[in-house]
């Protein structure tokens, strides 16, 4: 579909998501004056950060079925108005367990955006060229990253509470849900599902998605991307300002930077997708496991290393891999189910990924207390890459899969 307004509705996925993402951050930004504050171990803030997950894991399937019968609009509205309010509550809490609950119900309001997102680019952009709108639509993820790398920090030392910082992101999703609802509309001749329902209708080609080698490798190296993703999200500022010394603005500018490089990155790597290798995203997915394994590397060595140049670069090959992979990953995801099944397909993709969301950041933190340090839990997340890259390989190296038609 070659329709003008697809652009349009690129902006507001695009603004969802740095929106969602900018909640998210919240407690990773933060967390170096959470944890005193709450007297938290590394592992108990990765389990704060697993609880997002595990909302966003839960919801997945129910958002991907409303969203192939439904449409996009009303469960990204429902999501963002979810985020907003769940991350305002936290603001007013002090107990551990109410703040993992509400941390549960925001992860569900992320999930309520993460689909619908991927099946708005999938039925409003053409074959060639999806992957760079589902690329472009990811950087808003990357955006919001930076934003709360830049914004929260100096917000809530302005304040002396983080949990100033916490209302002013959620007042920003509640806000955009209004504007989400009044300026989405999805494109005529939509393949929604009719009265039968997606399982009843379509059993047998879930079935089929089940069995299919590549969607199920697919699948597997997400757990280790988004063990990466979620573990570095959680821990690069604690790592950065705790043992490399680094002070807390300092620590979300250079986090603020890997998002930064991993929306280049997204951008980037989608264009390989589509226009170097026409379309291979198996190819592409490889490559982005190989590279990265450096950045660990890296982090390692500053230890030891105070050079500022290598810091740099660890950071940069950090958002080019670490955070860079998604927009070619979904891509994939709905090209294999084609379009009338790109939300459920998104959706099952998402819940089994979000095993390595969940477990990544509490894997790394507990490895941070069990050996006292850091270095172990660098290396976990290089295997972890070095993993995508072999399961990447191991799929067929074959044509473009054919788009589904409709109406």
């Amino acid at each position: 579909m070659n329709h003008p307004y697809r652009w349009v509705i690129l902006t507001i996925i695009w603004s969802s998501h740095t929106i969602y993402f900018l909640n998210y951050m919240a407690l990773g930004t933060l967390a170096p004056l959470i944890k005193p504050e709450l007297g938290l171990s590394s592992t108990r803030i990765g389990l704060l950060s697993s609880a997002i997950s595990i909302g966003s894991m839960v919801i997945q399937i129910p958002v991907g079925m409303m969203t192939d019968r439904f449409g996009a609009k009303w469960v990204m509205t429902a999501g963002l108005l979810l985020i907003g309010l769940s991350t305002i509550s936290i603001a007013m809490l002090h107990s551990y367990a109410l703040i993992f609950m509400c941390l549960v119900l925001l992860g569900a309001g992320i999930g309520g955006n993460q689909t619908p997102g991927s099946k708005a680019i999938i039925i409003w952009f053409p074959p060639k060229g999806r992957a760079t709108g589902m690329g472009i639509k990811q950087t808003g993820i990357s955006a919001g990253g930076l934003l709360a790398s830049v914004l929260l920090p100096p917000l809530a030392l302005g304040f002396h509470s983080w949990r100033y910082a916490f209302v002013f992101a959620g007042i920003v999703a509640v806000g955009f849900a209004a504007i989400m609802f009044f300026t989405y509309r999805d494109p005529e001749q939509t393949p929604y599902e009719d009265d039968q329902g997606i399982l009843g209708r379509h059993s047998a080609d879930i079935l089929r998605l089940l069995k299919s080698k590549d969607f199920l490798l697919l699948c597997l190296s997400g757990i280790f991307l988004m063990t990466t993703q979620f573990a570095t999200a959680a821990y690069l500022v604690l790592y950065t300002s705790t043992v490399l010394g680094i002070t807390l603005s300092k620590s979300g500018s250079l986090l603020g930077l890997s998002f930064f490089c991993g929306a280049l990155g997204r951008v980037g790597w989608s264009l390989a997708s589509d226009y170097l290798f026409t379309g291979r995203r198996n190819i592409t997915l490889g490559l982005v496991g190989l590279a990265g394994v450096l950045p660990p590397l890296g982090l390692v060595a500053l230890q030891t290393s105070g050079s500022l140049a290598l810091i740099y670069l660890s950071t940069i090959f950090l958002g080019f891999t670490a955070w860079g992979w998604t927009a070619v990953y979904l891509t994939r995801v709905g090209e294999i189910a084609g379009k009338a099944l790109a939300g459920t397909a998104t959706a099952i993709s998402f819940l089994i990924c979000n095993i390595g969301a969940i477990m990544g950041p509490f894997i790394f933190g507990y490895i941070v207390d069990a050996t006292g340090g850091y270095t172990v839990a660098w290396f976990f997340i290089g295997f972890c890459m070095s993993m995508v890259a072999i399961l990447s390989i191991l799929q067929r190296k074959e044509e473009p899969i054919a788009e589904v038609q409709y109406g």
